[in-house]
């Protein structure tokens, strides 16, 4: 497989307005990017798609049917953004980044990667959950500042509260869109 070329340090990256510390002092990681990543891997080769609330982590655009509260694809600026969120969502096995409509973008799949299933596919790239620059660490979903005790994501934001979330949650400092949509 082909080695992606390296990126530059990825403390403090960003997905939307969501950051993350990504020192590898902080998580004691070994730092095995770009090399993990294999190129010539499509979205659709192998593995199932794996659907999740990717609004959650700041993902606006791109998204399956223009719904980013339930897709398994999204655009990205970086392919770092790839393997962070991956390992954010307990499903994801693996993500592929690519072009998709001219717009670069990010798959997340279950299962196994597989090679290329159509023409020139060499500009796209894949990795394991793991396969991230080191220091790369889960997301919290939404805004982490919003949350203590029983005041969580799932409790605030669920869309089963309606397009504004659990009304209860908010008051003049702590908003719907301050929380839910980082």
């Amino acid at each position: 497989a082909a080695a992606v070329e390296p990126v530059a340090n990825m403390e403090g990256a960003q997905l939307g307005n969501t950051t993350a510390d990504l020192s590898a002092e902080a998580l004691g990681q070994e730092d095995n990017w770009p090399s993990c990543c294999e190129s010539g891997t499509t979205s659709n080769a192998a593995g199932v798609p794996v659907f999740a609330n990717l609004q959650a982590f700041g993902a606006v655009s791109g998204c399956f049917q223009d719904d980013c509260t339930n897709t398994d694809k999204f655009d990205a600026v970086a392919i770092e953004s790839c393997p962070l969120i991956c390992m954010s969502v307990a499903n994801c096995s693996f993500w592929v980044s690519g072009v998709e409509d001219g717009a670069s973008r990010c798959w997340l799949r279950s299962g196994e990667p597989g090679g290329g299933g159509v023409d020139n596919t060499t500009a796209w790239v894949s990795g394991r959950r793991d396969c991230a620059p080191a220091g790369h660490a889960p997301l919290v979903m939404g805004n982490k500042e919003c949350w203590m005790g029983d005041f969580n994501y799932a409790s605030c934001c669920a869309l089963s509260s309606g397009g504004g979330g659990n009304p209860h949650c908010w008051d003049d400092r702590w908003t719907y869109d301050k929380c839910c949509l980082p």
